[in-house]
């Protein structure tokens, strides 16, 4: 958890990634909710889920976590649904569940950016990825854009959040790192 008395030495690779992780969050937002967007009045969202799906992924490979397993998981969740995703194309089933690997691994960091600053609103953004990517693969796609439109809405909240606090606070304690 970040603690705002501890100022971390950074180097340039921290910056690097500090920031390619907050800029990947910015975009997965913006892209994600063009996507609802799209869904909403009958198209299905490509484009947005697209470029949604890859910044969400280099955010997940990105993010600076202190257990080891934690961020294993994200990568390869990360990883993963970019190969289901790249097998198939925009639309087909696969690419849904691909998609719905890499926004699981979205939801994840909302709910650990809640759990390190407490930003009003972000243990919900698993649930509407969720409610998007469900309702999209096995429903009606209309009905799918509230749940992306309000988790992509939070994510950008996130973004936000985290555009204006000090890159040392993605970085934390060093000696709590697991390597």
């Amino acid at each position: 958890m970040a603690d705002p008395h501890l100022t971390p030495d950074l180097d340039g690779w921290d910056r690097l990634t500090v920031s390619v992780y907050r800029g990947s969050l910015v975009v997965a937002s913006v892209a994600g909710l063009a996507a609802a967007g799209s869904l909403a009045t009958g198209g299905n969202g490509a484009p947005g889920h697209t470029v949604a799906t890859a910044a969400a992924a280099i955010a997940a490979v990105t993010v600076h976590l202190y257990a080891r397993v934690v961020r294993g998981v994200l990568a390869w969740l990360a990883v993963g649904g970019l190969i289901l995703v790249g097998l198939e194309g925009a639309d087909g089933l696969l690419s849904q569940a691909g998609r719905g690997l890499v926004y699981a691994g979205l939801g994840a960091l909302a709910f650990k950016e809640w759990f390190c600053f407490r930003i009003p609103g972000l243990r919900a953004v698993p649930l509407f990825l969720a409610w998007g990517v469900l309702v999209q693969a096995f429903g009606d796609p209309v009905w799918a854009s509230p749940g992306f439109g309000l988790g992509f809405a939070l994510v950008g909240v996130m973004a936000l959040a985290k555009l204006r606090m000090p890159l040392g606070h993605d970085i934390g304690d060093r000696s709590a790192y697991q390597v």
